[in-house]
């Protein structure tokens, strides 16, 4: 995540621009509540509908100011998050191609796409909803909750029983989804790499009349994303159940307090009605933050990926030798290599070519007449040995 934090410092004054809009917003939003109630406990019972109009156009103008706030802060969020995404998408794309060969052995290409394409965009929106729902629901839920307690402190204490109970359940949540999310990326990796070998050897299947086999064989890595998506969305699906079942029981508790402290004239009607405005902003904020946290399981999996062909380090260095006088333009001394670092491709071989001379390299399949020339092209460093070239 630290990375993601880094692409954001060169907008970080749209971003505080943003959020100031968004905290403004929020406030507006937490003022039509206490409106309402004053024109049910105050502007009614005057009788006078200059009061009623009075209160009305308060409302109105929380209401216009909390949508343009809210419009303009969303648009910059979007401008801002597609330029983040952008310059990360392209220095991923600049370090996938500065890769040695070995290290491209590692990642795979299939994973090289992934992490381009679904790994960013997954990025690209927990960016998004943390900007647009990071500032505003926590301030909308715990707003609501000051406000309440200055009204009434025994419904704000009614309301905030639930709160706690709410974090617990996300945070638990999201700790289990992210292994998950992490597991459905890299499947999805050998999904791509499937879909890839069957793009570039379609005419051979054919030929060979696998297609039958082809499509097993994607059939069984399908499965097994979906059941992999499965298990991430059923920890993730249980968020917004809980936490409605959690608050509801919390709104229950409120309007049977509420109508025992308005019989027991401990307070006015309207108040109960600003209560349950509250308790509605305070239920979507939630949600929000919910939102939020299932997005951020997704995003961290993804950055994570993402960071881990970033961070490797450049293993293919420019290397300078002494000049040496020598009649020789192309010269294998006792080069031995590994792919895999265990079983030996080449061992000590040994190749001396004067300039216009011609060698013909003869041997099985897996005998090692690519690894040399890859070698010799220093796609890959040799283990032992060197190549000398002119």
């Amino acid at each position: 995540m630290k990375r993601v934090f880094r692409y954001c410092k060169p907008y970080l004054a749209v971003i505080v621009l943003a959020l100031v809009l968004k905290m403004t917003g929020a406030v507006m939003d937490l003022l039509i509540p206490s409106a309402l109630a004053d024109i049910i406990d105050v502007a009614v019972p005057s009788g006078e509908m200059r009061n009623v109009v009075m209160f009305g156009l308060k409302m109105m103008l929380f209401a216009v100011l909390d949508v343009a706030l809210n419009v303009t802060a969303n648009l910059m969020v979007t401008r801002t998050s597609n330029r983040v995404v952008q310059s990360m998408r392209q220095d991923l794309f600049k370090k996938v191609t500065d890769l040695s060969a070995r290290q491209m052995d590692e990642v795979t290409v299939a994973s090289a796409v992934s992490r381009l394409t679904s790994d960013t965009y997954n990025v690209h929106h927990m960016i998004n909803r943390v900007l647009r729902m990071g500032i505003r629901a926590p301030i909308l839920m715990v707003g609501g909750l000051l406000v309440t307690a200055f009204e009434d402190h025994v419904l704000a204490i009614v309301m905030l029983i639930a709160v706690p109970l709410v974090a617990m359940v996300m945070v638990g949540l999201t700790k289990k989804a992210i292994p998950k999310h992490r597991e459905k990326q890299t499947i999805l990796d050998r999904m791509v790499r499937t879909v890839q070998e069957n793009a570039t050897g379609i005419r051979v299947i054919k030929a060979l009349s696998k297609t039958q086999y082809e499509m097993d064989r994607y059939d069984k890595v399908n499965g097994e994303l979906a059941d992999k998506g499965l298990e991430a969305s059923l920890i993730t699906a249980k968020t917004r159940p809980l936490t409605n079942t959690i608050f509801y029981l919390s709104l229950v508790g409120v309007i049977l307090v509420g109508a025992f402290r308005v019989n027991g004239g401990h307070m006015l009607p309207g108040k109960i009605v600003a209560f349950m405005s509250y308790f509605t902003l305070i239920v979507n904020a939630t949600l929000g933050i919910s939102g939020v946290f299932v997005m951020c399981s997704t995003g961290a999996a993804s950055a994570a990926r993402i960071s881990e062909v970033m961070d490797m380090e450049k293993t293919m260095q420019l290397q300078e030798f002494a000049q040496e006088q020598t009649d020789y333009a192309l010269e294998f001394c006792n080069v031995s290599f590994s792919y895999d670092g265990v079983e030996p491709n080449l061992s000590n071989v040994s190749v001396k070519l004067k300039k216009g001379q011609t060698l013909g390299i003869i041997g099985a399949t897996g005998s090692g007449k690519t690894t040399l020339v890859n070698l010799l092209l220093r796609f890959y460093d040799v283990d032992e040995g060197r190549i000398l070239i002119n």
